[in-house]
């Protein structure tokens, strides 16, 4: 009956350091959302994208290498971060 008692308590103690993990994360994640919300409303009408406000939005942006395949059409991958929410890829 101990066995079973002593497992069950490292099954929750397990779950319990789990779910701690991803309270931490949602919490950084929320407050990096509250950190963007402002900064992103300054520019909801941007009528051209200039060095300062492309620095003050976005952390830095990659660019992979470009992939014909057999019919001839050209691909390139670009990942823009942007500061506080991370990657959207296009």
């Amino acid at each position: 009956m101990y066995q079973g008692l002593d497992q069950e308590e490292r099954e929750l103690k397990s779950k319990q350091e789990t779910l701690k993990e991803q309270w931490e994360k949602t919490q950084e994640t929320f407050q990096n959302v509250e950190k963007f919300i402002p900064l992103i409303k300054k520019y909801t009408d941007i009528q051209e994208l200039n060095a300062y406000i492309l620095n003050e939005l976005i952390e830095r942006i990659v660019v992979h290498e470009k992939v014909v395949d057999e019919d001839g059409n050209k691909t390139q991958k670009v990942e823009i971060y942007y500061k506080f929410v991370g990657t959207a890829v296009e």
